[in-house]
């Protein structure tokens, strides 16, 4: 099954001048790891055209798999109106969406308005089309959703020396958690030990 990291973002986003109320509370840029999924998607059959998993070189970084309007109590609107997808709205984001929101399957996801076609047209007629007021068109949809990926670079993040809180109060470098947590452990164990004496 694929990994999905989850960001949640405010619905608002700074970029709408609308004043209609969003008919949900936020978004999630929803985002999965190319190796779990196409670790999947290999158990699940033979590799197709379509499937990014099957080129040669492996894609080293996390991948968008959508935005996703949601409410708080979960889930979210779908399939809100009756916008097909146009491939040609969007043709000038081809490379960008190549590269970052890639299709990772070979089976082609259902469409709202019945049948199957591309990842991009499933998140755009599902999702995007719920997107309203905040996104207005599918070209702000797709642009939006990449413009929000390059600014919450997950994968960049992971990469950075960054430290990572514990519910102790601690701070561990990514790099060596484990033994960062076993040094913690340790120092409590003396730290209870001492005061024990």
């Amino acid at each position: 099954m694929a990994v999905l990291l989850l960001l949640w973002l405010a619905a608002l986003l700074a970029s709408s001048s609308s004043a209609s109320t969003p008919g949900f509370d936020y978004f999630v840029l929803a985002l999965q790891w190319p190796g779990t999924v196409c670790r999947s998607s290999a158990a699940a059959g033979p590799c197709c055209s379509s499937n990014l998993c099957c080129r040669s070189d492996r894609i080293g970084w996390f991948t968008i798999h959508g935005l996703w309007p949601s409410y708080a109590h979960g889930n979210g609107p779908t399939c809100c109106n009756n916008s097909d997808f146009d491939m040609a709205k969007i043709s000038n984001l081809t490379t960008e969406l190549q590269k970052y929101w890639p299709s990772l399957y070979c089976s082609s996801p259902s469409l709202c308005s019945g049948g199957h076609g591309s990842l991009w047209a499933h998140e755009w007629e599902k999702h995007g089309t719920c997107s309203y007021p905040v996104i207005q068109d599918e070209y702000s949809y797709f642009s939006t959703t990449l413009h929000l990926y390059s600014s919450y670079n997950v994968t960049a993040m992971l990469a950075s020396k960054i430290s990572i809180g514990a519910d102790d109060g601690g701070r561990y470098l990514h790099k060596h958690p484990s033994t960062a947590r076993r040094h913690k452990a340790q120092s409590r164990m003396e730290a209870t030990a001492l005061s024990l004496a």
